[in-house]
């Protein structure tokens, strides 16, 4: 694993036989452990998100503070490893650009499931259908994406970059669980038949 990580870190998306010689084990044994690439790519990537899920374990109940604690891992995680996710970002929008046709399909969920785990506390105070679009929202606040528009786009890192995604966060759970009809009404979509 520790090889496969260094290959990542080098911008880097390797095979099973590229990890078996930078580990200095044979191959046989290396795809003993990862059949694929696929299997390979999905352990590389479960073991960081598993890193971020372990954080929630003893995170406080309240779903604010659990989000919290999530943005805390997912951030320390994300800037530990930001070569290796901009080699997957890299590798994903490759992919979309030939439909997914070769190579291996890069995992996903792990962003999902971590936001589930940390609303868990919060099935009393909305139905199903709100509960979802906060989920989707708030995938567009956490992750890779987020994280380099953040750096990238805006100049900021660490706490600057945390107290900006916390602040989001916090926004949408507090939009979510506003009483019935104390929100403001959406917007509506402009039709077809509309001048503009």
């Amino acid at each position: 694993m520790t090889a496969a990580k260094q290959l990542f870190d080098a911008g880097q998306v390797p095979t099973v036989p590229e990890v078996a010689d930078a580990a200095d084990v044979s191959r046989a044994t290396a795809y003993r452990y990862f059949p694929s690439q696929q299997a390979l790519l999905s352990a590389v990537m479960t073991t960081d998100m598993d890193s971020v899920l372990l954080s929630l374990d003893n995170a406080p109940v309240d779903p604010r503070l659990r989000m919290d604690a999530l943005v805390e891992a997912d951030y320390e995680m994300r800037q530990a490893d930001e070569t290796q996710l901009r080699t997957w970002l890299r590798l994903s929008i490759e992919q979309h650009r030939e439909g997914y046709a070769d190579g291996p399909v890069i995992p996903r969920g792990g962003r999902i499931r971590a936001i589930e785990q940390t609303l868990d506390g919060l099935q009393e105070q909305m139905n199903d259908e709100t509960r979802r679009r906060l989920s989707v929202s708030l995938s567009l606040v956490i992750g890779t994406e987020s994280f380099l528009v953040l750096k990238d786009v805006w100049g900021l890192e660490g706490d600057d970059a945390k107290d900006i995604i916390r602040w989001a966060c916090r926004a949408l759970i507090d939009s979510a669980t506003e009483p019935q009809g104390s929100h403001r009404e959406e917007p509506t979509r402009a039709d077809d038949s509309s001048p503009v």
